[in-house]
């Protein structure tokens, strides 16, 4: 009984030897086949695309818009020219629809429609004068026509403003002007001003206050004016030219450049009274410092169109010294 269970112990042992050798084994082989390095796996071969194949150089596509071959859309409104360079043809729709003209008559043009002259009223028409621009007179003395101003007014205001337009700066003469009363000048908002300023000229006494118009030789001699306007009563315009020799000869005038050039003038008194004597008066002393711009001009003439239009009496010409 003994021997068997000894027996019986060294085959259970043996087995348990056995099962411990294969486990191991097992394990081994595992081991040994989870250490196999990833370079050492084989990847499936990428599909490699097939070649194209060469498109043929004679044959025109439309396939690839980018192609460097010759082109041409199978819609398009031109032909293939053998000799030709590039055979690129495209569709011009609005040629096409340009060529489809409908059959039949053509349809007659839309009358034209009338001119203005022909739908104005002929009477109205008749009436209208045609002015005279201050931008756009013409170098001459008198209208060329009857419709070329609507008065001698606003004609000989624009006149004087075209030409004398044309001055520069430094050609501009300062005038004295002085009134009835000797050695008093005239306030920048008199008529007299507006009248140097039409005439072209500067005012000497611009600055002055409209309580300080007397003025002495000394301030006219350091004024040193280009031109002397004296302004006479029409009853006494008949001394006029006495009396520039004596403004002339006064003391110190004589190195004053108005005395010097001889730009005296003396102009009557009325003239200052109405709108057409300002322009008047305007028109003479222009005339008289800037003759080459006025060479065409009569004063005199426009004097008597512009007063006798506006009704008034026709003062004597003025004088010169």
């Amino acid at each position: 009984m003994t021997s068997f269970f000894k027996n019986t112990a060294a085959l259970l042992t043996a087995a348990v030897m056995c099962l411990s050798l294969c486990g191991c084994g097992m394990r081994q082989r595992v081991l040994e086949t989870e250490a196999i390095p990833p370079a050492a796996v084989q990847e499936p071969e990428a599909e490699v695309p097939p070649v194209p194949e060469e498109p043929d150089q004679s044959v025109p596509s439309t396939d690839d818009p980018d192609s460097e071959i010759r082109e041409y859309a199978d819609d398009a409104s031109g032909v293939i020219a053998e000799d030709a360079e590039v055979l690129i043809a495209a569709d011009i729709p609005q040629q096409q629809e340009a060529a489809a003209v409908p059959e039949g008559p053509a349809p007659e043009p839309a009358p034209a429609a009338p001119a203005a002259a022909e739908t104005a009223d002929p009477e109205a028409q008749l009436s209208v004068t045609v002015t005279v621009p201050s931008d756009d007179a013409e170098k001459k003395g008198a209208a060329d026509n009857e419709n070329t101003a609507e008065s001698a007014m606003q004609y000989y205001t624009a006149l004087l403003d075209s030409r004398l337009g044309e001055l520069f700066e430094c050609q501009r003469f300062y005038i004295y002007w002085e009134g009835p009363e000797e050695l008093c000048t005239v306030h920048k908002s008199s008529v007299e001003h507006k009248v140097i300023l039409l005439a072209g000229a500067y005012d000497s006494s611009a600055k002055l206050a409209e309580d300080a118009l007397h003025v002495d030789e000394g301030w006219v001699c350091r004024k040193d004016p280009g031109a002397i306007v004296k302004c006479i009563p029409d009853s006494e315009f008949a001394s006029a030219r006495p009396g520039l020799e004596a403004i002339a000869s006064r003391e110190g005038f004589a190195s004053i450049d108005a005395v010097k050039k001889g730009r005296l003038i003396a102009i009557p008194e009325s003239l200052m009274q109405s709108a057409a004597g300002q322009t008047a008066a305007a028109v003479y002393i222009a005339c008289f410092l800037y003759p080459s711009l006025f060479s065409d001009v009569d004063p005199g003439e426009a004097a008597g169109t512009l007063l006798s239009e506006a009704g008034r009496t026709v003062p004597p010409a003025p004088v010169t010294f």
